[in-house]
């Protein structure tokens, strides 16, 4: 069974694929462009994100491990985030 941390660190690592994958503005030759991203990748990224995250509180609902620390402050937030954008 993985660890919070190793659980946490997976989350984030797919959140940064939902970011690298959604639509976004970028600058392209100094003029800002709309990327359009893929958007099954980002989707498939977000679910995973939120599951992983979903284990790590599930293994550590009082958020003890110090592998909390960067966001435990967030958590709730992202979970709401999570939760909103995979119900559209």
């Amino acid at each position: 069974m993985p660890t919070v941390a190793e659980l946490l660190t997976q989350s984030r690592s797919a959140h940064q694929t939902y970011r690298a994958h959604s639509p976004h503005l970028a600058a392209v030759g100094g003029v800002l462009a709309l990327v359009p991203g893929d958007p099954a990748i980002a989707r498939e990224a977000l679910d995973t994100a939120a599951t992983l995250r979903k284990q790590a509180f599930d293994a550590d609902p009082t958020l003890a491990d110090p592998a909390w620390a960067p966001d435990a402050a967030i958590n709730a937030d992202l979970m709401t985030f999570y939760a909103e954008q995979l119900a559209q």
